[in-house]
């Protein structure tokens, strides 16, 4: 059913100060940041991509809230 809504293109989404945040039904998390990067899953990123994303985009910890995710700390 999930993959199903995923291909259907079902997700939610949610805006954070300018950054775009899609929750797909299978876990990925897709983000587009108010400079217009888009990244598609922002599980590839590594530990410091994303702790130096959220120093240049704080409102990424709300959007990664929001998805469920552990905020690095």
């Amino acid at each position: 059913r999930r993959q199903r809504q995923e291909r259907a293109g079902e997700c939610l989404e949610r805006t954070f100060d300018g950054l775009v945040a899609r929750r797909w039904p299978l876990g990925r998390l897709e983000v587009t940041f108010p400079d217009g990067y888009h990244e598609p899953d922002l599980s590839r990123l590594d530990y410091s991509e994303l702790k130096q994303a959220i120093r240049e985009f704080p409102q990424l910890v709300e959007a990664l809230e929001w998805a469920g995710w552990v905020v690095p700390g």
